[in-house]
């Protein structure tokens, strides 16, 4: 979330925010990883750590955070 939050920090000005401030981009960010469920086998579990596979989030905040570690310095 950090990577997110930083990138959106440091483009902010070429992003289109459609009027909406950073930490209200961030606000659906934080509960959609806090509600992290998915159902497997019938069987419905709450994801500890990381994404639920398939989520729609998913890819964004995987390349926000390899954007961050690949980052030179």
């Amino acid at each position: 979330m950090e990577a997110v939050f930083e990138l959106l920090s440091q483009h902010q000005n070429e992003i289109g925010m459609r009027g909406l401030s950073i930490s209200q981009l961030m606000t659906p960010v934080k509960k959609s990883l806090s509600c992290n469920i998915f159902k497997w086998s019938g069987r419905y579990f709450a994801q500890t750590r990381g994404l639920a596979m398939g989520q729609r989030l998913a890819p964004v905040l995987a390349i926000s955070f390899m954007a961050k570690i690949e980052a030179p310095g």
